[in-house]
């Protein structure tokens, strides 16, 4: 028996003795006389690459890769409190832990119910004193309730999206977050007297849920006066429609630091809201108009005049030098494109010949819905803007994302012609060429007038068919020239007509086109790219 008892004693000293040797060969590694401060760089970098994992059962331990390679990794791990800002809320266990492991620093929480564990959600509760960030994606709202009456004093983000909410009323939600700069709230119906909204140092403010009732006009005003900081503001909820009794009393709400403005609702109330808000003219503007009401010519010009209101300023005006009008959303490869306009406006030193190129301002109209009056918004949106020193004018469509819906877009001969007198300045257009029929129907009818400073005409793709069924598709080009050869008699010379992409060259009638225009060229914008 005392054999067997020195025998195990033996193998201890042994085992201890090797993972002293081990200890000392993983001393002499390169990778061990890194400083500290280095390793730790190695594992933050590693942690926030890790992503969440897809089932519960996923394995998602990058801290068992680090601290479980030597004692070495695993002190030096473990002496930053930093490391273990983000706990893995799928695992209670583990949540708690890394809490605990994260002393006093502020936390990040990641939540979604479809993997997560709901007992870790009095993880929030607890340390709400020190959190600095929540996500939250789920199904029910129990963590609404839950967080109701708390402080929140180092929040500065919160993200909140409900699937599932059903048919239930406006909830309150009232938390004291002095330092939250950033609000998500998706499918839930925040009432609008909630403390959260309050926030004095808010910069972004999204709000997404079709349920819900509309504030009045001046609770909404009465939040944006707070949140006068704010640089993003997103509405998707339902707006006040109409005016309140007191709405003129109400004061126009300064935002001047605002920088995108996207609001989704009926015409007038976007409307409404837009005329009782202040903001420079740089702001990206985006309105979604949805309504069940057919879209009027009446509430687009009550719309138009709002937005004119910001836009129609003598800087402004006098600065905007190039305007790129294409049929999709601010952000088409964020959100589905189709039923919109966007006009953006560049300056001289914004020359907006690229994708790369940030206008000055931006502004986006349309509808989900694709009502009737989306083909006529494109003059609209043109006579609503500035442009008595706009020099270019791009139709092209070259670098748009998404341009099927561009068929539906009108500009018709006598829209030209409407706006002859806000187009005297204007010395080069860009065509996507579905519009140039029109323009040459409206250059044979005035020649004098119109566009009398006109030097480039670029022409983009396959021209439409103005002329009698069964004639040539030559037919429009040769009017063209004819239009370009009158107005050359009375000294308004073209002094470049470029045609880009053009299928069919042959049907380019170039004698004719070279005998009124200076330089007539052919490109493939798709070679040149190349």
């Amino acid at each position: 028996m005392l054999d067997r008892i020195k025998c195990i004693e033996t193998q201890e000293k042994i085992k201890e003795k090797m993972r002293v040797l081990a200890g000392r060969r993983n001393s002499l590694a390169p990778i061990s006389r890194l400083p500290p401060e280095i390793l730790l760089a190695i594992f933050r970098l590693y942690a926030v690459t890790q992503p969440l994992p897809l089932r519960k059962q996923s394995p998602c331990s990058w801290w068992i890769d680090i601290t479980y390679v030597c004692q070495h990794w695993r002190a030096i791990a473990l002496s930053d409190p930093r490391l273990w800002i983000c706990p893995p809320m799928f695992s209670e266990k583990w949540a708690f832990e890394m809490a605990r492991r994260s002393g006093d620093q502020p936390l990040i929480i990641e939540f979604k119910d479809r993997i997560q564990k709901w007992r870790t959600l009095d993880l929030i509760t607890q340390n709400i004193q020190r959190i600095a960030a929540i996500s939250i994606r789920a199904g029910q709202y129990d963590i609404v309730p839950r967080l109701q009456g708390t402080v929140a004093p180092q929040l500065q983000t919160l993200e909140l999206i409900v699937s599932g909410w059903g048919e239930y009323e406006s909830a309150k939600f009232n938390v004291e977050a002095p330092s939250l700069r950033t609000l998500v709230v998706r499918g839930f119906p925040l009432c609008w007297d909630s403390q959260i909204l309050r926030a004095p140092v808010l910069v972004s403010l999204e709000l997404d849920c079709e349920r819900g009732l509309p504030p009045t006009m001046g609770q909404l005003l009465n939040i944006l006066g707070v949140c006068n900081k704010l640089q993003t503001l997103k509405l998707k909820v339902p707006l006040p429609h109409g005016r309140d009794e007191n709405t003129n009393l109400e004061p126009h709400v300064l935002l001047p630091h605002l920088r995108v403005l996207s609001l989704e609702s009926s015409c007038l109330s976007c409307a409404h809201l837009l005329d009782h808000l202040a903001y420079s003219d740089s702001v990206a503007v985006e309105v979604c108009f949805v309504s069940p009401e057919a879209i009027s010519l009446a509430s687009l010009t009550v719309l138009f005049a709002a937005i004119a209101k910001n836009h129609h300023r003598p800087q402004m005006s006098k600065s905007i030098e190039r305007y790129s009008i294409v049929p999709e959303r601010l952000h088409p490869r964020e959100s589905w494109s189709e039923g919109f306009i966007t006009i953006r406006g560049f300056t001289s030193s914004q020359l907006g010949r690229s994708q790369e190129d940030p206008p000055y301002f931006s502004l986006c109209l349309g509808s989900h819905d694709r009502d009737d009056i989306f083909p006529r918004l494109l003059p609209l949106c043109i006579n609503a803007l500035p442009m008595c020193s706009v020099k270019e004018i791009d139709l092209s469509h070259r670098y748009t994302y998404r341009c099927d819906c561009t068929a539906d877009l009108e500009l018709r001969s006598e829209d030209w012609l409407s706006m002859k007198t806000r187009l005297l300045e204007v010395t080069s257009i860009e065509l996507c060429a579905k519009f140039m029929d029109e323009l040459v129907l409206a250059l044979l009818e005035d020649t004098h007038i119109i566009l009398p400073r006109l030097e480039a005409l670029t022409l983009l793709g396959v021209a439409g068919n103005i002329s009698p069924a069964g004639t040539s598709r030559r037919t429009p080009l040769k009017l063209l020239a004819k239009a370009l050869g009158m107005r050359q008699v009375v000294g308004l010379h073209l002094t470049t007509l470029e045609f880009v992409d053009w299928p069919e060259p042959s049907l380019i009638p170039m004698n004719d086109l070279k005998g009124v225009v200076g330089n007539v060229r052919l490109r493939n914008l798709e070679a040149v790219d190349g």
